[in-house]
């Protein structure tokens, strides 16, 4: 697919514009197509002529900026999720229409990112807006502009999964049956999604086409025959996971072959500036070593803390630098904190100092001790008596 951007023209008061473009028609009619290239890594297009006053001003950098506000670690089911939630509350023009078989269509990014195609920048965009995500995850899948014709192409390259012969998870696609078909031989399909979660027999999506980017839910009792089927998002080839000798912390990500990690226990002194009344459960200084030195992720990791405990309500863990003997230590941003039962992950940009904390238990209240004393020695001269 040849990636493409238009050309953006400068706002001029409305009579300079109008005579601009008839001269432009005028002079240019259908020859006013050349080729640009993006900023940064988005998709290369052809420039479209423009057919009317109303031009929409977004080129493949604001596209890849909308996608930027996520960190992406080179996992490919949760970068998927992340960029799609980027996504969330874009809504089609409402200005820049066309009427495509006798239907009112609107533009929307994720057509023009596809295709210069009139029936593509201005047709149906859930598929469009599936493979916007794909291509900004990095998610090597073939991306298409249509739901049946997406499928034929996961056929051929075996990530195809009919409904009822394979249990979906977060991070896959979601193919609907077309209106009231339900020839699942015939795999056509007319609406499809991005599953985020799966629980209670709820599937949650982010799925666009209906006018507007947004969550949608799906109970299975209720709504499993409208499924054809599901894509199976494979696992990145280069996406690897290194944990330290004493099996205390693990780094996940896209690193080079060999590369190992290396702990050292912080102590609660280097730690203190930065707690609250809280209880230390693990400090770590965490490094990445290769061929004997130092080495810095290219791009995000995920980092993993086997710590039990750190899914209790109120627990905290922190990055920080700076934290030598002497010094006050600075906090550092971390993100997509997620605890469960063994410890807890987080994404950061470097290694440095990192350490996990739950809140202190509270002490007994000094005047129920008091009460507690106080009975207890009346228990005791009770028995003395007897």
């Amino acid at each position: 697919m040849r990636k493409r951007v238009r050309e953006v023209e400068k706002r001029r008061p409305l009579s300079r514009r109008i005579v601009a473009l008839a001269l432009l028609f005028a002079l240019l009619g259908p020859l006013c197509r050349t080729e640009a290239t993006a900023a940064g890594n988005g998709p290369e297009r052809p420039l479209r002529g423009f057919s009317g006053l109303t031009v929409q001003e977004e080129t493949a950098a604001d596209w890849q900026a909308s996608v930027d506000r996520c960190m992406r670690t080179g996992e490919w089911r949760r970068d998927l999720i992340e960029v799609a939630k980027t996504q969330l509350g874009y809504c089609e023009s409402s200005t820049d229409t066309r009427e495509i078989n006798g239907v009112n269509c609107s533009y929307t990014r994720y057509g023009d990112f596809m295709d210069s195609t009139e029936s593509v920048v201005y047709g149906p965009w859930c598929a469009s807006f599936v493979s916007f995500c794909l291509y900004y995850a990095g998610v090597a899948m073939p991306l298409s502009s249509g739901c049946s014709a997406m499928i034929r192409k996961l056929v051929d390259v075996g990530y195809y999964r009919p409904a009822g012969e394979y249990d979906p998870r977060p991070g896959d696609l979601i193919f609907f049956y077309s209106g009231l078909e339900r020839d699942a031989e015939k795999l056509n399909s007319g609406h499809m999604g991005i599953i985020v979660e799966i629980r209670n027999g709820v599937i949650t999506t982010i799925e666009g086409g209906r006018q507007i980017v947004m969550y949608f839910q799906h109970d299975m009792a209720k709504e499993g025959n409208r499924i054809l089927g599901y894509a199976e998002i494979p696992d990145n080839p280069n996406y690897r996971t290194v944990t330290d000798e004493e099996g205390l912390v693990s780094v996940s990500g896209i690193l080079p072959e060999g590369v190992m990690v290396r702990t050292s226990r912080l102590t609660r002194a280097q730690v203190a500036p930065l707690m609250q009344e809280e209880v230390l459960c693990c400090a770590y200084e965490v490094a990445l070593m290769l061929d004997g030195k130092k080495y810095e992720p290219k791009r995000p990791v995920s980092v993993y803390l086997h710590q039990e405990g750190l899914d209790a309500e109120g627990a905290r863990v922190i990055q920080m630098i700076g934290y030598e003997e002497g010094r006050e230590p600075k906090l550092c941003p971390l993100y997509y904190i997620r605890a469960d039962e063994q410890g807890v992950s987080f994404v950061t940009c470097f290694m440095s100092g990192f350490a996990a904390m739950r809140p202190a238990p509270p002490l007994p209240d000094e005047t129920e001790g008091q009460e507690k004393s106080a009975a207890a020695e009346a228990d005791k001269g009770a028995r003395t008596l007897i």
